[in-house]
C-alpha cells in the first residue's frame, strides 16, 4: 500500500504514463525465458523494481487538473470505498472491467503456461485494454464524488 505521499507522487502524470508504458516490457520480460532462457531473471527483475519504484520517484504534480493524475484520485476513492459511499452508476461497470481485465488474465496466463503467443497476446491486450478503460472510469469517478462532495476525508481540500 502506497502512503499518501506516495500517492501524491504517482499522481504526476510522468509516473502514470511511464507506468502505462511499462506494461509490454512486463508482457515481454513473463514470455522472455522462452526466448532467453535463465537471463530472463534480468528483465524480470528491472521491470519489477521499476513498477515498484515508479509511484515513488516522481515528484507530486503541480495540480490535479490532469487525466493521469485523476486516475491515481479516483483510485484512492476506490480503495476508500469501506469508509466513503461511492455512487451507485459505477459499481457494476467497474466490476465488469475487473471481468474484462480477469478474462484477459486468465488467457494470458494460459498462452504463457502452453507457450502459445497468439493466446498470450490476446490476453495482454485484454488485461491492458481493461485496465486503460477502468483508469478512465477512475477519473469519472473521482469527477463524480468531487462534485458531489463526498470524496473520502484524505482526499478533501485543508481547511
Amino acid at each position: 500500500m502506497l502512503s499518501r505521499r506516495n500517492w501524491e507522487r504517482h499522481a504526476n502524470p510522468w509516473s502514470v504514463w511511464t507506468r502505462v508504458a511499462s506494461f509490454p516490457f512486463f508482457a515481454a520480460a513473463l514470455w522472455s525465458p522462452y526466448w532467453i532462457g535463465w537471463w530472463s531473471l534480468l528483465p524480470l527483475v528491472l521491470i519489477t523494481v521499476w513498477l515498484w519504484l515508479n509511484p515513488r520517484l516522481f515528484p507530486p504534480p503541480p495540480t490535479l487538473e490532469s487525466w493521469a493524475a485523476q486516475v491515481t484520485l479516483g483510485e484512492r476513492c476506490w480503495i476508500a470505498q469501506t469508509t466513503t459511499e461511492l455512487p451507485g452508476h459505477h459499481r457494476i461497470p467497474l466490476f465488469s472491467l475487473y471481468g474484462v481485465m480477469g478474462l484477459g488474465l486468465i488467457l494470458w496466463t494460459s498462452g504463457l503456461i502452453i507457450q502459445h503467443g497468439w493466446l498470450y497476446i490476446l490476453g495482454s491486450l485484454l488485461a491492458f485494454i481493461g485496465k486503460v478503460w477502468f483508469c478512465d472510469r477512475m477519473v469519472w469517478l473521482y469527477r463524480d464524488m468531487k462534485q458531489s462532495d463526498t470524496l473520502p476525508d484524505d482526499l478533501r481540500p485543508a481547511e
